[in-house]
């Protein structure tokens, strides 16, 4: 008899074919049968995909990660394989980014599929629970920044908050900053209007300055937005803070300050100008219009390259620390050595040390929150496909 190299029969499909439940019913690992799902996969992406699932119901999800990436290997935009990368990657504790992440790459490469409700379902609940540990973090943030009484520490951790979406605990803040330091601050209020244009909430932005009641305080706080605005290429938002500052000037009653004011203010204007000469001619059109380009539509490939990113001064390297391992790395955090220009004073002080607290912990918070939001924004762009 000749020996024959065999192909999955319907029986092996069949058994192989169990489902684990993640959290949601009817919602666990697919082959690459599955209806909907994908075309069938070479040979040996097949079997690496059987045995990734295999070693899921030990379950070992590490070693079953290592068999699917095998298997994308020899078939990489699989949406089967990208789906099993998912469900195996949200079993871990601390990789909820990444999960989100894997599941956005399978719909992004099958969205019509028919679990598609059910991967939906499952990105929520991993960014509530991203979400969820995110305020914890801030919340040990802000607790180190009390004990080390250093102004500029909570006009940090109301950014912090501000750029994880709680405006209303960032605001907290900024009014107990006004209420200690008195007439004049307004630096926790501009942070976070700042945070809220980058975020696309100009009329959140202009609420958050209104709370500043010096005038020539918030004439300037105005302008520091417009100019920012203008920066990242939102011209139209940038002339709306410009008209509020020119607006608010007219209230100021000192004379000096009027006069610093009509200085800033042209400054500001000739800023404006200056943004709208560098934009690409072919977004200039009208000025009073532009806005910067908005990506549509987000490609498998997209996802890929945030996911294998290992470059940590990216915006979402998910292939590198924290994201690999976030509960050891938070765990880690005590005697992990600082990043960044720290003098020789601030690295050598001890782990328990609060200045110290805050500065880890502040640098993974917004590591954290950057890529979160980097996430949730591709998301939100998939969605409106």
């Amino acid at each position: 008899m000749t020996a024959t190299r065999s192909q999955p029969g319907p029986f092996r499909r069949r058994a192989a074919l169990v489902l684990l439940l993640l959290v949601a019913p009817n919602f666990g690992w697919a082959q690459a049968n599955a209806p909907a799902v994908s075309a069938p996969l070479p040979h040996a992406a097949q079997e690496a995909l059987n045995k990734g699932i295999i070693a899921a119901k030990v379950p070992d999800y590490l070693l079953a990660i290592r068999f699917f990436q095998d298997a994308r290997k020899l078939a990489p935009a699989a949406p089967v394989i990208l789906l099993n990368l998912g469900i195996a990657e949200a079993k871990i504790a601390g990789r909820e980014l990444r999960a989100m992440a894997w599941f956005g790459a399978y719909l992004a490469a099958a969205p019509d599929a028919p679990n598609a409700a059910a991967v939906k379902e499952q990105i929520v609940m991993l960014d509530v629970k991203t979400q969820s540990m995110v305020s914890r973090l801030i919340n040990a943030v802000q607790d180190a920044a009390r004990q080390n009484d250093r102004r500029g520490d909570l006009d940090k951790v109301a950014g912090l908050w501000a750029k994880a979406g709680d405006v209303p605990a960032a605001l907290k803040i900024a009014e107990r900053q006004q209420a200690t330091y008195l007439v004049g601050n307004a630096h926790t209020y501009v942070v976070i209007a700042q945070i809220q244009a980058e975020r696309g909430d100009s009329p959140g932005a202009h609420k958050t300055l209104n709370f500043i009641r010096d005038a020539y305080t918030k004439t300037g706080a105005l302008l520091s937005v417009a100019e920012s605005q203008a920066r990242r290429g939102s011209i139209a938002d940038a002339k709306i803070f410009l008209a509020s500052a020119q607006t608010t000037a007219h209230l100021i009653n000192d004379s000096d300050g009027k006069n610093r004011t009509r200085t800033d203010i042209a400054n500001t204007q000739a800023r404006i100008a200056g943004a709208v000469a560098n934009l690409p001619n072919v977004t200039r059109q009208s000025d009073a219009d532009t806005k910067p380009a908005i990506l549509l539509l987000v490609a498998v490939s997209d996802w890929l390259k945030r996911l294998d990113d290992t470059d940590q001064n990216s915006s979402c390297p998910l292939n590198t620390a924290p994201f690999l391992n976030l509960s050891g790395y938070i765990k880690s955090l005590p005697t992990r050595p600082l990043s960044g220009n720290w003098a020789d004073s601030v690295r050598s002080l001890p782990p328990e040390n609060p200045v110290r607290i805050f500065i880890s912990h502040h640098e993974l918070a917004d590591k954290i929150i950057t890529a979160k939001n980097v996430v949730d924004r591709m998301l939100e762009q998939q969605a409106k496909r």
